[in-house]
């Protein structure tokens, strides 16, 4: 439980924009093997996040897309 309250902190600071204040990053250590970074991005900004959370911690990205696609 540990690893994933460390996930949701590096996440929640990717979304607010903690990371762009120079404040450094929450350290991440995890399994690769046990990280799976599910995400659903409309505009490619939940993507970048995922990325940068996949970077931290060796994850697997799985997209999510909708069956059908928004207009």
């Amino acid at each position: 439980m540990k690893t994933i309250s460390m996930i949701c902190t590096l996440a929640a600071a990717l979304m607010t924009g903690a990371g762009c204040s120079g404040q450094e990053q929450p350290k991440v250590s995890a399994e690769p093997s046990k990280v799976l970074i599910a995400y659903y991005s409309w505009g490619g900004n939940t993507k970048y996040a995922a990325a940068q959370i996949q970077k931290a911690t060796g994850g697997i990205l799985f997209e999510i897309k909708p069956v059908k696609p928004y207009p």
